[in-house]
């Protein structure tokens, strides 16, 4: 690890607007160089050399890498955002895709994107449902698709149809993503080398890696929260607070 470096972690599908298919090169390339500006803003870059910028998600199915990740892999590989001048400075970087932790770069975490069958079983709000489908439950779609969902192994309820729900349903998730951030933001906050963090997800499964990792950072270390979320500003803000760590809106 270079000295001096900032680090910005960045939960790619709470982060990006869109799937990297919808992205052309130079619209990726926009959001990232706009996401760096945003961080810039909040940093002494007198006090800054090096800029991390490490890409987290689902990048394995199985053994494989996922067609997301190698799409991401071409992309970043025209991507031109770096060195950075600022205030009569260059500043130099790298954009990593995260499929190992930080200090672990040689063992590959290749089982992080999941197809699940079925679907899990879904709440109605009853509050606002119409009187119209209250009284019409047999054909209305809300009404169907919440006793379908029931169980897994619910059968189609149309008649000489076999198929169960989880035999025609199927949803990918991820694993292990939100533990591989808390390992490597808990790591950077070690890492002597490292002036700043910056975690960017509006996610707030990742608020007990961010207090554990503040409890240890010296006064010349800064740690920052970027969300694109006003509603969640205030929430992270009233924990994040009374642990030094600075909460910042994106654009």
């Amino acid at each position: 690890m270079k000295e001096n470096t900032l680090v910005i972690i960045i939960d790619f599908d709470n982060f990006f607007r869109k799937t990297i298919f919808d992205y052309n090169e130079k619209e990726f390339e926009y959001e990232l160089k706009q996401l760096v500006d945003d961080v810039l803003i909040n940093q002494n870059v007198n006090d800054l050399d090096y800029i991390l910028i490490r890409l987290y998600s689902g990048w394995y199915q199985n053994e494989k890498l996922t067609k997301k990740a190698s799409v991401l892999f071409q992309k970043i590989a025209i991507v031109d955002i770096f060195p950075i001048k600022i205030s009569n400075k260059l500043i130099n970087g790298k954009i990593n895709v995260a499929t190992s932790l930080h200090l672990l770069p040689d063992y590959t975490w290749t089982d992080t994107y999941h197809e699940k069958n079925g679907l899990s079983r879904i709440r109605i709000n009853r509050e606002l449902i119409s009187e119209k489908c209250n009284e019409n439950k047999q054909n209305c779609p809300i009404f169907i698709l919440h006793n379908f969902t029931k169980k897994k192994t619910k059968f189609c309820s149309v008649e000489g149809c076999s198929y169960r729900q989880n035999d025609v349903f199927s949803s990918m998730v991820q694993k292990m993503v939100d533990t591989i951030i808390a390992c490597d933001y808990i790591a950077f906050c070690d890492n002597e080398n490292v002036n700043s963090i910056f975690l960017i997800s509006d996610d707030v499964d990742h608020i007990p890696a961010l207090v554990q990792g503040s409890i240890k950072i010296n006064e010349r270390k800064k740690l920052f929260v970027g969300i694109r979320n006003q509603l969640k500003l205030d929430y992270y803000q009233n924990i994040l607070n009374n642990f030094n760590i600075n909460t910042i809106l994106l654009s």
